[in-house]
């Protein structure tokens, strides 16, 4: 930067340039035009240098003036700022730049890990269940460990896959009109069996009258499931849990409780997030990959409705999902319900 001089002449004369030294005739032969007069002043950005400020060639071939350098360093502090904050805007761009690229690469990771996964697990969970009713009563307990973790990683597997449509933007509601009722009951049975071997009474309380919803049956099954899985899972041995379906105008409200474990206060913001588990020592215990809660609230929104959990730790949960009865609703659903 030896083309590059401070003034430091803060007096009433001002010498010209056109015989010193320190000026760096190479630009002048690249621009075809002598320098006559220079003025420089420093970029700072808290207290680093960042650059140079030039004035070149005054008009009319005048010197530069002391009014000249305090202008010139009033807008070399404000071009300071504007081009840190245009480095910092960058580099914020380059940063956002690697982050989807990771993304990607985790999506499609998961994607060819989920679909590669599908078929032989397929295989097994097969023949294990050929084998659970071929073989005698003596080894059926291995036959059921098989069996169930086996459906254990077929859960996890569904779940990735869930998540890899909705980021794809694949997942496209498929609406008719229903009853809710008989969904959850069938959702409710469906876990008979799991909540038997930890002693866990399911109640339901359904409204007396039936009514109907126009929704994605599937998608609304696969979040009530996520629920109740999570109810049963962070409930202890001989615990409750309890589903109540309430119709408020416009609206269906559902609701899962339990008397488990509940979730700490400071944990409660985070729990819908991808991949958020809450504390280390109860991923351990529970098992779990933190994305039933996320793909839930997707599931939730992608019928314009809404969700919330109530918690109080060593207490219990009650998580609560409302779904409007038909499109029309949807829109007055995040102003309408409120925690």
């Amino acid at each position: 930067m030896n083309f590059l001089f401070a003034v430091v002449a803060r007096l009433n004369k001002f010498t010209s340039s056109e015989d010193d030294s320190r000026v760096f005739r190479m630009i002048d032969r690249g621009l075809n035009e002598k320098t006559r007069s220079l003025l420089a002043v420093p970029l700072f950005f808290k207290g680093k240098p960042i650059g140079v400020m030039e004035a070149v060639n005054k008009l009319n071939n005048a010197h530069y003036t002391e009014e000249d350098i305090n202008i010139l360093e009033t807008l070399a502090s404000q071009a300071s700022v504007a081009i840190q904050n245009r480095r910092l805007l960058d580099e914020s761009q380059e940063a956002y730049r690697k982050i989807m690229a990771l993304d990607r690469m985790k999506t499609d990771f998961i994607a060819i890990t989920s679909h590669e996964l599908r078929t032989p697990l397929g295989v097994i969970l097969g023949h294990a269940s050929l084998l659970k009713d071929c073989i005698g009563k003596e080894h059926q307990k291995e036959m059921d460990i098989i069996v169930r973790n086996s459906l254990r990683l077929k859960d996890i597997l569904e779940q990735f896959l869930n998540i890899d449509t909705l980021e794809l933007g694949l997942s496209r509601l498929h609406r008719t009109k229903f009853s809710i009722s008989p969904l959850v009951k069938e959702v409710v049975d469906a876990f008979q069996e799991a909540a038997g071997e930890k002693k866990i009474k399911i109640k339901v309380e359904l409204p007396q009258t039936q009514f109907f919803i126009e929704g994605d049956m599937e998608k609304i099954a696969i979040a009530l499931r996520n629920l109740v899985k999570n109810a049963l899972t962070f409930t202890n041995e001989g615990g409750q849990v309890k589903i109540k379906v309430e119709q408020v105008p416009g609206y269906a409200k559902i609701s899962v409780t339990d008397n488990g474990i509940g979730i700490p206060a400071e944990e409660q913001e985070k729990i819908f997030q991808r991949f958020y588990q809450v504390e280390k020592h109860l991923t351990r215990r529970h098992g779990g990959m933190g994305l039933g809660l996320s793909i839930t609230l997707d599931m939730v929104e992608m019928h314009g409705g809404r969700i919330w959990v109530d918690s109080v730790e060593g207490k219990g949960s009650r998580f609560t999902f409302i779904l409007p009865v038909n499109p029309a609703q949807a829109t007055a659903a995040q102003r309408v319900f409120q925690p």
